[in-house]
């Protein structure tokens, strides 16, 4: 009788491991795939913040853009590399 206790014990003892084990494994794909979504929402942000800094540059009335001088030492020094 107290064998057989004993193996119910551990039984359950294994079956609480697995559990356990089980229970980890699905909180470290959780928290992968949190991991996963946040360095996309990080790489969405950065990519519109290079389209903002873009935008705004381009929009500028003083822009090197604008200017006939700035344009042409931009392409000299692009050059010369």
């Amino acid at each position: 009788r107290e064998l057989r206790e004993l193996g119910e014990l551990r039984e359950l003892g294994e079956l609480g491991e697995l559990r356990e084990l089980g229970e980890l494994g699905e909180l470290g794909e959780l928290r992968e795939l949190r991991e996963l979504g946040e360095l996309r929402e990080l790489r969405e942000l950065r990519e519109l913040g290079e389209t903002r800094k873009i935008l705004t540059i381009l929009n500028s009335p003083f822009s090197i853009l604008h200017s006939s001088f700035s344009f042409s030492c931009i392409i000299e020094s692009k050059t010369n590399l």
